[in-house]
């Protein structure tokens, strides 16, 4: 399901059904588990990634130039983890961000370095980071037989790129209309 407030209501009107066959989870969640995250990485984990914080963590003058070269890594990093994308390098060399000047600091480098810190603890991770995490390892959910995905024009490529690739039945269900992304 969508998010925790979805998926709290589904298990509501299932326990009231007495139908306990079916497991009701969001995404992330799934992802959370599976990866042993608060065992990985404890509490520490951010909604999002401040310039600020990036700032510091790579040493740079705090000027407006480095935080608009910043606002670019924090988009390219969150772009590859939301992506179908298995591999960082060929996900930041595919043409998007050829383009893009960067006078102050290393681009690539920069975005390389915040992956890293993130995978060994040295920067707090974000959820999304986790959920690609999760997509890297390519689960298998064979304990499931059938998959039922809604609110699926709201998914991302990384989790429909999970699903897609699992030998159960899937429904995915979903509006265009409804899109909130």
């Amino acid at each position: 399901v969508f998010n925790a407030t979805v998926k709290n209501e589904a298990e509501e009107k299932l326990k009231k059904e007495k139908i306990e066959n079916l497991t009701v989870t969001t995404a992330h969640s799934l992802a959370y588990r599976a990866m042993g995250v608060f065992r990985k990485y404890g509490k520490d984990i951010s909604r999002g990634i401040s310039l600020l914080a990036l700032c510091n963590f790579f040493r740079l003058k705090e000027t407006s130039e480095v935080f608009v070269e910043l606002k670019k890594v924090m988009k390219a990093f969150n772009a590859y983890c939301a992506s179908d994308s298995k591999s960082l390098k060929d996900f930041l060399r595919d043409g998007t961000y050829k383009d893009d000047k960067f006078a102050e600091i290393n681009f690539e480098k920069c975005v390389t370095d915040l992956w890293d810190a993130m995978l060994n603890g040295k920067y707090p991770i974000t959820h999304d980071f986790y959920l690609k995490l999760y997509h890297l390892s390519n689960p298998s959910l064979k304990e499931y037989d059938i998959i039922l995905s809604d609110e699926n024009q709201d998914m991302s490529p990384v989790m429909t790129d999970v699903l897609l690739n699992q030998s159960a039945q899937k429904v995915m269900v979903g509006d265009p209309f409804q899109a909130i992304y």
